[in-house]
């Protein structure tokens, strides 16, 4: 199987990164920054501790990457990194977060609510849905539709088995699915 030349050269840097190369780490850190950027994004939303969380992540993999035996797998590593550490702050903080909305309140809002609607409203009432999902589910379905992963590099960057995945992407699909039922839309 031919890697691609970006893959060649990740991998090249994180050997010269376990080697002691600062030049390395620092051009593997500019690689990488976005996507850990939009892992922890994905999981704090809106929370303004989301550059502190990446720099944990920074942190973790500057001590880790001297341990880590497998180079090509650096991607899946990291942004495992990420989730672990942005749970790891959801969880530190979780006592201080509060919801606007009850969630019976939405479900029987949405329950009441039939006929066709634009397709802002439908948009707008998958993004509350997905809001209620477990944050497990939520975030197999993020990585599967929104990051194009497949369930072999989900399950890797999360460390589960493939068979968990499915699972969760399934119960995900199937609570979706629960919420629009009252829903039909026509264009």
């Amino acid at each position: 199987m031919n890697k691609s030349p970006r893959k060649v050269l990740e991998e090249y840097l994180v050997v010269e990164c376990q080697n002691g190369n600062t030049k390395a780490y620092n051009q593997l850190a500019r690689i990488w920054y976005p996507r850990i950027l939009k892992q922890v994004q994905y999981h704090l939303k809106s929370d303004i501790a989301v550059e502190d969380v990446v720099q944990e992540v920074w942190m973790a993999i500057s001590k880790g990457i001297v341990q880590l035996k497998k180079p090509e797998v650096f991607g899946a590593w990291a942004l495992r990194i990420a989730s672990l550490k942005s749970y790891d702050h959801i969880r530190n903080n979780q006592k201080d977060r509060g919801r606007s909305e009850d969630k019976r309140e939405f479900h029987q809002r949405l329950a009441l609510q039939e006929g066709s609607m634009d397709q802002d409203a439908l948009i707008k009432t998958m993004k509350q849905s997905i809001d209620l999902l477990p944050v497990k589910q939520k975030q197999v379905l993020h990585m599967f539709y929104l990051e194009n992963y497949s369930l072999l590099e989900i399950a890797n960057i999360l460390g589960l088995s493939t068979g968990t995945v499915k699972s969760r992407l399934f119960h995900a699909r199937e609570h979706l699915k629960i919420q629009l039922k009252h829903f039909t839309y026509e264009k």
